[in-house]
């Protein structure tokens, strides 16, 4: 299905207040929501404390992708590499509001973060999500070590991409 969600590059704001502050809050506010619903989390994240943690010392910023619908973040990606000499790996987040979902944007936005991987060269693409424990079948993880409910919105859309469950 098509989208009309415009999809761009973020400037993630130097500081608090900065060039592009307003939209990194809205991409604070799309995670928190996603992660209440999809990984059962209790506690918001602030802005600032996000912030913080993206501008680390010794830790690559990650490119940031958002998509907007009249003008307001209703999803986003970030993707996150090690340094080459580190290893060819790359991984990715990705939230979509859930009245948003099922619409395009999401694929256009993990479409845009393999982009990003294959122009870094990175072998492997990682993806990471969170899932809340649920009644039903489970995706086994390949490794052995547990797996998730089979109805989750990110399992389903991580194997409809050839991912597997680790």
């Amino acid at each position: 299905m098509a989208t009309d969600a415009g999809i761009e590059r973020l400037v993630v704001p130097e500081s608090p207040g900065g060039e592009g502050w307003d939209d990194f809050v809205q991409l604070t506010e799309v995670r928190n929501a996603c992660r209440r619903v999809d990984g059962g989390h209790q506690r918001d994240t602030s802005p600032e404390f996000l912030l913080g943690g993206w501008h680390e010392a010794g830790q690559t910023e990650p490119e940031t992708v958002v998509a907007r619908r009249d003008g307001t973040v209703v999803s986003f990606a970030e993707y996150h590499r090690e340094e080459p000499e580190v290893a060819p790996v790359g991984w990715f987040e990705l939230f979509v509001l859930p009245e948003h979902r099922r619409r395009g944007i999401g694929a256009r936005l993990y479409d845009e973060i393999e982009r990003l991987a294959a122009d870094d060269g990175r072998t492997t693409l990682i993806a990471d999500f969170s899932s809340p424990p649920r009644e039903g079948p489970v995706v086994a993880a390949s490794n052995g070590a547990g797996g998730v409910p089979a109805d989750d919105p990110g399992a389903r859309f991580a194997l409809a991409r050839g991912y597997a469950l680790g």
